[in-house]
């Protein structure tokens, strides 16, 4: 029986089917592993004395039928047949948001930017969710499969290989849904956010080893790797080599162009002087007239005051006594005269 027949199956019937070990035991969880043909996977769930499989094993097993945490499963008591090697079945590329109960357990192929920050679990698994514009994946780095978490940050693109797992309840069956990386070889780091300036006279076939089986992608910031692969994704992000129209361009024009990603920083830093000069002449024309003002109330304070109290005040003050120092008529004798009576006093009475 082909595993897509056995998954149509009802819990509790006994099934022999014949598949391809993608997932060794233990990798998820003891006693688990997972069996894929040329259409269909499924869960094995196998028992203590029914051993354990390898990743690349041609198996025939005896099971029954059952149901685990959303996953369908078949649960093997007997030891499985083992009928020799086999390459294991290709993955297809799936978009990050397509992932659904037809690929539960397979292999499948995924790409996106990390719109998550990595966590790890009490298990020592690393989790994190991934989007190509097409809805989020999450993505859990399982402890056992040995895959470094170094470099892994939000906003980097990633590819990762691996199987499709499901943890979710009967009250939502099509929720839950993860892909499983299986060792390093898996998961690929293909290239960090664009930067402004960056040199796009490298070719996309390049890249640096990162020591975790990734490489960065060499070349134009605008050649990050399409979901599709056909360059007509509608979850390509616009400036990283998609023609969709995601909403993100970090930092580069829609058209992938390192002309389009100066410019707009440019008009920011002029938009940034503009407001800047505007605020330094409103703060000036403020202290101008926080001056005039406080003159203006100075003249008129002075004015009131000699209104109320018949006091000179400004410049009738001046004109008042101006003219007493001022040679005139009568000036002159009236200094002298009262000058000169001091001294007749000093005469009178003098010794």
């Amino acid at each position: 029986m082909s595993i897509a027949q056995a998954r149509a199956q009802p819990t509790g019937t006994h099934l022999r089917l014949r598949g391809i070990v993608t997932v060794r035991s233990g990798l998820i969880e003891p006693g688990t592993a997972i069996v894929q043909d040329a259409a269909a996977a499924i869960l094995i769930r196998l028992d203590d004395e029914a051993g354990t499989l390898q990743r690349g094993q041609l198996v025939e097993l005896d099971g029954v039928r059952s149901t685990r945490s959303g996953m369908l499963t078949l649960r093997v008591q007997a030891h499985p047949l083992i009928l020799g090697l086999q390459v294991e079945p290709d993955a297809p590329r799936v978009p990050s948001g397509s992932i659904a109960e037809a690929h539960e357990a397979k292999l499948v192929l995924v790409r996106g930017a990390i719109t998550s920050t990595p966590l790890r679990s009490t298990a020592n698994n690393v989790s994190f969710t991934i989007d190509d514009g097409s809805g989020p994946l999450r993505i859990v780095v399982l402890a056992r499969s040995g895959i470094s978490p170094a470099g892994l940050a939000r906003d980097v693109w990633i590819e990762v290989r691996g199987a499709v797992g499901q943890e979710t309840t009967g009250a939502q069956p099509d929720r839950g849904y993860r892909v499983w990386p299986r060792d390093s070889a898996d998961l690929r780091v293909l290239a960090d956010r664009p930067t402004v300036g960056t040199d796009t006279s490298g070719s996309a076939a390049g890249g640096t080893d990162l020591g975790y089986g990734g490489t960065v992608v060499g070349g134009s910031p605008g050649q990050t790797p399409d979901p599709r692969g056909d360059g007509t994704s509608p979850g390509a992000l616009p400036g990283l080599g998609g023609r969709g129209s995601g909403a993100r361009a970090d930092g580069a024009g829609r058209n992938g162009s390192t002309a389009d990603a100066d410019a707009a920083p440019a008009s920011l830093r002029a938009e940034t002087v503009r407001r800047q000069t505007a605020a330094l002449l409103l703060l000036g024309l403020g202290i101008l007239v926080l001056i005039a003002s406080a003159a203006w109330w100075s003249g008129a304070i002075h004015r009131l005051h000699a209104r109320l109290f018949g006091t000179p005040a400004g410049d009738e003050l001046a004109e008042e006594v101006w003219p007493q120092a001022t040679p005139g008529a009568g000036s002159a004798d009236a200094v002298g005269a009262v000058r000169a009576v001091p001294s007749a006093v000093v005469d009178r009475d003098g010794p």
